[in-house]
């Protein structure tokens, strides 16, 4: 729904809402605008790692070679 709230006291909102809610989802005033997006964030990095030809648990970084970290997990 459209609401537009003006008050004596300097309010002055311009924007849309949902009935029941207590704000304005998206909206203007004199000063700024704002709104909501639905985003995908990136929570996975993926890196392909150069494994020491003779050492299994080496991998260069940065042209060094580094040992990796090995945990066991609980079931």
């Amino acid at each position: 729904y459209e609401v537009h709230l003006h008050s004596e006291e300097g309010l002055n909102v311009l924007g849309g809402s949902l009935p029941g809610f207590l704000s304005i989802g998206h909206g203007v005033n004199q000063y700024l605008g704002w709104a909501h997006t639905v985003n995908h964030p990136d929570f996975t990095d993926i890196y392909a790692l150069e494994m020491h030809p003779t050492e299994k648990l080496v991998y260069r970084f940065d042209n060094q070679w580094d040992t990796l970290q090995v945990r066991n997990r609980k079931n």
